[in-house]
This record gives C-alpha cells, structure tokens and sequence, in this order.
C-alpha cells in the first residue's frame, strides 16, 4: 500500500492521468476503504473503485462480464460499469468505474426503525431472484472454487491456524481444533444444491432510499459464485436475529429454498466468514485487521466452548 491511496486529490489526478481526456469534477469523495479496494466519487456521480492489491485486476475483469450477463433478472439496480483499467503502477489492482447508484447504505440502526419490515422484504425478495439465475447464464465465465469444498477448507486451515495458534490461549486453540474437526472437516458442508450467490450480501454493500426505506440497489460483485445459499444470509446477522429472520421469511416466500440443513450450515458459514478476515490480514500483513478479526472469531463461540 502506498500513500497515495489516502491522498484524495491526488487520486482524482493519477486517474485523469490514466484516463486522458477523462475529467473528474470537483469535490472528490472518498465513500471507504475495504479489504482489497479503496472507493470515491466525484461531484458528476461518479464511482471509482481501485484495487489495492494486484489480485483486484482479475476480480474486477470478472465482475464487469457477470454484471453484463444478470442485470435483466434482478429486481434492483446493480453497477453498470464504462471504465475498466489494467494494473499500473499507481493502480495495482486496476480502476473500474461506474455512475452511483440511488441510495445510501444500509446502516445497522435501520434494522430496528419503525418500518424496518419492508426493507427486510425486499432483501429477501432480492436474494430469491438471485438464487433463481440459471447456472447456465454464467457459463462463459471462470468456475470459482466453492470456499466450502473440502481443499478450499483444508487451504484456509491451513492459511491461518498458525497466526491462530500463536494469539489464542491454549485452550482456546484445542477448542477451535476440535470445532473444525467437528463442525467444518466432518460431512455436511457441501450438502447443498449451489445457486448463484453475491457472496459478500453486506449491509454496507446494499442501498436503500425512501420512506419507508427500500432496497434500490446492491453493489461489489467481484466474489460472486455458484455456492451455498446460506452464504448470502450470514451477513444480514450482523443487523439483527429478528431482522435476518424476517428476510429468511420473505425469501421461502418468493421461492428461496431452505432446506433441512439451511440453519446449520449458516452457523457454520458465520464462523467461517471471521476465518476469512483472519486469511486476509495474515496475506497481507495487517497486525491491525488481524487482532479485529481474531476478536470477532471469539464472539462465535468457537473459542470458549458456546459453539
């Protein structure tokens, strides 16, 4: 990471430079800072997303052909991007670009407004049709591995037990051992038919506007794959038992299928969601992210024996 991913204006230039004849009105914004991408805006509308590391480029690239092939089957807007880069210099990861969406971001306070119900729907009712996308409509793209799949899970074991082994307190580790022997190693994980799935449904991804609030879009598509269902419900957790309940609602009701072995899977998806930020910062060397996510792992249970 350099310093000019901080430096706002001098992000609005380096993309002018990149972009010859290409404009960025003033002010420019910055909206956040995830894992892999750093997003701004201009005064236009505008939307920037540049990829912090070099994997971004090819993440990006398979974002912008899967948006092309399923934006006639969902309900609400999705990114139509115009500008796509290669990785340079200033850029490892490459830009893509698109005109914002309508809507803020979902906040976790929405979750227990007045008429928190209707957008709860909506979710739902999005999900469903996501679910529903014939597999046969992305054929053309890459075949992404599911994370549930057990090389996928012997490689994420693999990845981060040892900065796990060195901050967890011993009996805290033989607890986690013998959960993912139990829970994670053992059959059931891969007991789904897969469907294609947003793979990071999380709140600040999704937009709402109106009253009452509705969902107007849903945005970062860049690990979109064939998989697990449940994977796609783990995130609306973070806003509430009864709110995910009530979207689990509305998505049987639309056609979103829950099968007997739905719930499991989610309480072990949710755990497994922590083990992906422990992966992310032991690659890239985030103290930081790491100490945040080992924390949030311990808040499942997995680490005192309540899970």
């Amino acid at each position: 990471m350099t310093s000019h991913f901080w430096d706002i204006e001098t992000l609005a230039d380096d993309i002018e430079r990149l972009a010859p004849g290409r404009t960025l009105p003033r002010p420019v914004v910055n909206l956040g800072s995830g894992f892999r991408s750093v997003v701004i805006r201009d005064a236009g509308g505008t939307v920037y997303r540049l990829g912090r590391t070099a994997s971004m480029a090819k993440g990006y690239r398979y974002e912008v052909a899967l948006l092309a092939m399923i934006r006639s089957y969902l309900p609400n807007e999705i990114p139509d991007p115009f500008l796509l880069s290669e990785p340079t210099e200033r850029f490892p990861g490459g830009v893509l670009a698109y005109t914002s969406l309508n809507g803020r971001p979902i906040r976790r306070a929405d979750a227990d407004a007045d008429d928190w119900e209707q957008l709860a729907t909506d979710l739902g009712h999005f999900l469903a049709a996501l679910h529903r996308i014939p597999g046969s409509v992305i054929a053309g793209l890459e075949k992404r591995p599911s994370p549930t799949g057990r090389p996928e899970l012997e490689a994420m074991w693999a990845d981060t037990s040892g900065a796990l082994r060195e901050r967890l307190e011993p009996e805290e580790m033989s607890r986690l051992e013998r959960w993912w022997s139990d829970h994670i190693v053992a059959p059931g994980m891969d007991d789904y038919t897969a469907v294609l799935t947003h793979h990071d449904f999380w709140h600040e991804n999704l937009l709402a506007e109106g009253e009452p609030l509705r969902l107007s879009g849903v945005l970062d598509w860049e690990h979109a794959r064939l998989g697990d269902p449940a994977v796609d419900l783990v995130p609306l957790g973070y806003l509430g038992n009864r709110f995910a309940e009530e979207v689990m609602h509305a998505y049987k009701d639309r056609g979103g299928t829950i099968d007997e072995g739905f719930r499991a899977r989610l309480a072990k998806h949710r755990v497994l969601r922590e083990f992906g930020g422990i992966r992310y910062s032991v690659r890239n060397n985030d103290r930081a992210e790491l100490i945040e996510s080992i924390e949030k792992l311990r808040r499942t249970g997995v680490t005192d024996g309540r899970f």
